[in-house]
């Protein structure tokens, strides 16, 4: 869609402007941080396609899809809040485990660049309950203004800071479209969104905690198993930790196992899904 090329084409500028300032070495270095934390929002962004086709039947009914898009926004708040917070305190492992100890520079701009986990995740929903309404000129124009503003401010902070302005640059953008879809929306459609962040930030801010904590025992730099072990026992205890405050993690599972196990299986499952 218009939002996933805008994306694009910004990392992509990015990625010339360093080439023309800084030095293709410095362009592989970015690249990499581009690419993992552009795969883990691609893979939460997912969640947006699978709910467009909600969107579009509730709209073909004469129905607004707001009360969708709010509990898909609920939901996906609830992921990819506490997948920006992991991607932070993990960047070192993961760059050092998917492409060794010679690209930690890469480091930095990765744990700047794990906001676009959020805003993939944001925007790609907004962006579908837009396009179900046939309001795509908002996407569009604002993706437009941040694609040139992501260029001008290039021109000025990738000379000063590199590859750090040139992620910072992206975040600034992106911040600023999603900026203006908020507002538009207010102006044309009278609509605006809920952003249930307290309990995923409460949880995540629970994790990394405890995840400091963790790195005095475990490095996860170290070995690719150390690494697994941190990640995991983080999600664990966001998890157990929005179970504990409110949020039922029981029901969220059983309606993602509903939504992605066969109905032929789903006698098969040891508990009750409803």
């Amino acid at each position: 869609g218009l939002v996933s090329i805008a994306g694009s084409f910004t990392l992509w500028t990015d990625s010339v402007m360093i080439g023309i300032f800084v030095g293709t070495t410095a362009v592989g270095v970015y690249r990499i941080a581009v690419s993992l934390s552009t795969a883990a929002a691609s893979l939460l962004n997912g969640i947006s396609k699978v709910v467009f086709p909600y969107f579009t039947s509730a709209e073909a009914e004469g129905k607004d899809s707001i009360k969708e898009l709010n509990k898909a926004l609920k939901y996906g708040l609830f992921i990819s809040v506490p997948a920006m917070s992991g991607i932070i305190l993990s960047a070192e492992g993961v760059v050092k485990a998917t492409f060794g100890p010679q690209y930690m520079d890469s480091t930095l701009p990765l744990i700047i660049l794990s906001y676009l986990v959020l805003d993939g995740v944001i925007v790609g929903l907004i962006s579908s309950y837009l396009a179900a309404k046939k309001e795509t000129k908002i996407i569009g124009h604002s993706s437009l203004i941040a694609a040139v503003l992501n260029v001008v401010l290039n021109l000025i902070l990738i000379p000063i800071f590199g590859m750090v302005g040139a992620a910072l640059t992206s975040i600034f953008s992106r911040l600023v479209n999603l900026g203006l879809i908020l507002k538009w929306s207010q102006q044309r459609l009278g609509k605006t969104y809920d952003f249930p962040i307290i309990l995923p930030l409460i949880g995540s801010i629970g994790m990394s905690a405890f995840l400091f904590l963790l790195k005095s025992f475990i490095d996860p730099t170290e070995s690719i198993i150390y690494l697994l072990v941190f990640i995991g026992s983080g999600i664990v205890v966001y998890l157990v930790t929005e179970q504990l405050i409110g949020f039922d993690v029981i029901g969220f599972g059983k309606k993602i196992m509903k939504a992605v196990v066969p109905d032929n299986l789903i006698r098969y499952v040891p508990f009750n899904l409803d």
